[in-house]
């Protein structure tokens, strides 16, 4: 009996996934990792604004925060699959120099809360928003 309760706990974590993820879940790709705006708007037109710092890390808990760029934010999300809802909980309030940055960053925001849809291939990350064109591009930091 000792030794079915042993296995049990070693398998369990490989069943699971080594990062607590199902095998062959998508979301396993997303977690631990800072990614970095690139680019944003419809077709991923427009590149972000010289020195600026967008960010999101996803944890696996279901939470993810990161920098628009200006303000730090904390939000939660859910996956299936590769589809995706973000939820932003709170930003500071800082205001920003120049105002495209701030336009920018509210830009941003808007695009996490319309995601839909995620792709991951090695370090790059593409985010579906919007309505069906909005493509927001990271790398990993």
């Amino acid at each position: 009996m000792k030794r079915l309760v042993l296995s049990l706990l070693v398998l369990v974590p490989l069943v699971a996934g080594i990062d607590g993820c199902p095998p062959g879940d998508p979301a396993g790709e997303l977690v631990d990792r800072t990614w970095v705006l690139e680019s944003y708007g419809p077709s991923s037109a427009t590149p972000v604004l010289a020195g600026s710092h967008s960010t999101i890390t996803f944890s696996l808990d279901g939470t993810c925060g990161g920098s628009g760029g200006c303000n730090s934010f904390s939000c939660e999300y859910d996956t299936e699959g590769y589809g995706i809802d973000i939820f932003l909980l709170y930003s500071t309030l800082m205001y920003c120099y120049p105002d495209d940055i701030m336009d920018q960053e509210s830009a941003y925001y808007g695009a996490l809360g319309t995601a839909y849809a995620f792709e991951i291939d090695a370090s790059t990350m593409v985010l579906y928003y919007g309505e069906a064109d909005g493509v927001a591009r990271f790398h990993e930091e």
